[in-house]
């Protein structure tokens, strides 16, 4: 994959990039990590899949880090390309990511995108939402 090799050839050495399947290489994983981020991913995921990989992903958390999803916003649909709408297959609103979210962690904030801007108003009008989760929960 050409994205991974340029990031392990131009970023710092303190992260590891991998390109794989999330179910099987998640289950991998002996160790928790402070920060976790999956930009783009869980609109690809189906919804029967979708627990199994907020579960896995949330698994991968430690105590005190931070989960961050990211996500075109549900509304931005009908202006995607024909290519784009063929893989978004699990889209999302700021309500349903968070509801998502809070079923793992005990803090969630979210926050939209709109070109550079990020803010937290004008919930149906934004193009991508991001969940910031932290503290997990841990029964």
């Amino acid at each position: 994959n050409d994205t991974i090799e340029w990031n392990k050839k131009n970023l710092s050495n303190d992260f590891t990039f991998v390109c794989d399947d999330v179910f099987t290489y998640v289950k991998q994983l002996d160790g928790k990590y402070d920060l976790v981020l999956a930009l783009d991913v869980i609109e690809h995921i189906a919804k029967e899949k979708e627990d199994e990989f907020c579960r896995l992903f949330w698994q991968t958390v430690s105590e005190r880090g931070t989960a961050v999803i990211g996500t075109p916003h549900i509304n931005m649909m009908p202006y995607a390309s024909e290519g784009s709408k063929a893989g978004h297959i699990n889209m999302y609103d700021q309500k349903r990511l968070f509801e998502t979210c809070k079923r793992y962690f005990n803090n969630v904030y979210i926050f939209n995108m709109n070109d550079e801007i990020v803010h937290t108003g004008m919930n149906a009008m934004s193009c991508y939402i991001f969940a910031v989760c932290s503290n997990p929960i841990r029964n």
